[in-house]
């Protein structure tokens, strides 16, 4: 495994969020954060697994409270 810096990290949670963009909140990715927001919510991840993990637990309770809006 080789290691993967955070700009390749960040632009993996940015293309996630693209291809998942009508699903579970991951349009907030695109629309709401910069740059610098997500590196600092994806912190201490080394894995393009580990960094989509820790963005997918930030925009979960967005995407519900948004759920929970619509009603």
């Amino acid at each position: 495994m080789h290691n993967v810096n955070m700009e390749n990290l960040i632009d993996a949670v940015k293309a996630h969020a693209t291809a998942n963009y009508n699903k579970n909140g991951w349009d907030f990715v695109l629309e709401c954060f910069s740059d610098d927001q997500i590196k600092d919510i994806i912190g201490e991840a080394r894995t393009i697994d580990g960094a989509i993990a820790k963005m997918r637990e930030e925009i979960k309770w967005r995407h519900e409270m948004r759920l929970d809006q619509a009603y």
